[in-house]
């Protein structure tokens, strides 16, 4: 009897509006089992070697349209030498070899999404290194630091903001969802500024929307104080 009226609604629904019931009452049952807590190495690992979006083309990942703003922007700073946190499997960073970018340094504590970095994108500098123990942001000459979808993953967050120099570019962003790898999430602007203004000079925040489920990211910049 359930099969048969969910036939007959989406029959009787639109098409566009029956997508956006779909879609949003995914989002709903996957906030509901989701268990967000910090994971470890090992979890990253598993997801970048099975996640097939991982394994295309810049251009074809879902990241994508964002990433297009925030290299603008770099490019558009004159910056130069990027360190990049949470760095991922090297597709943002094959973006911005594209643009001219000439140095680089990407951080992630996954074996595996470094491993992918350096092969897509030789050239660039890539390290395995847990930034809960790491000294780079104080060590490390650079002129603009990036963390895409990395602050929400970490507990630590606020002290990995506290390393980087006075007088850094820092642009960044977050979700407004959870997932199981999520530690935080923000539910509107007035949140990401609460938390993260104080630590920087001219800050901004945008929102882009992700999909008609309502998925949203806010990108953060501003410079460190």
């Amino acid at each position: 009897m359930n099969i048969r009226l969910n036939q007959l609604a989406r029959e009787l629904t639109p098409p566009l509006l029956w997508n956006f019931f779909r879609k949003s009452f995914y989002r709903i049952k996957k906030r509901s089992t989701a268990h967000s807590h910090l994971q470890n190495a090992d979890w990253y690992n598993r997801t970048y070697e099975k996640t097939t979006g991982y394994h295309t083309h810049f251009t074809e990942s879902e990241y994508y349209f964002l990433w297009t703003v925030v290299t603008d922007r770099i490019v558009q700073s004159g910056a130069q030498r990027i360190v990049d946190l949470g760095c991922g499997p090297g597709q943002f960073a094959t973006l911005l070899r594209s643009r001219g970018i000439s140095s680089y340094c990407g951080v992630d504590f996954s074996s595996k999404a470094i491993a992918l970095a350096k092969k897509v994108c030789p050239g660039y500098s890539f390290i395995i290194t847990d930034m809960s123990q790491s000294d780079l942001l104080k060590s490390a000459q650079y002129d603009l630091v990036v963390a895409l979808e990395f602050l929400e993953h970490i507990t630590f967050d606020l002290d990995i903001i506290k390393q980087i120099k006075s007088g850094i570019r820092f642009i960044g962003t977050v979700p407004n969802y959870p997932y199981h790898s999520h530690v935080r999430y923000f539910r509107g602007t007035e949140e990401v500024k609460e938390r993260y203004a104080p630590f920087f000079d001219r800050f901004t925040v945008d929102v882009f929307q992700q999909n008609v489920a309502g998925d949203r990211y806010f990108l953060i910049d501003g410079i460190r104080n």
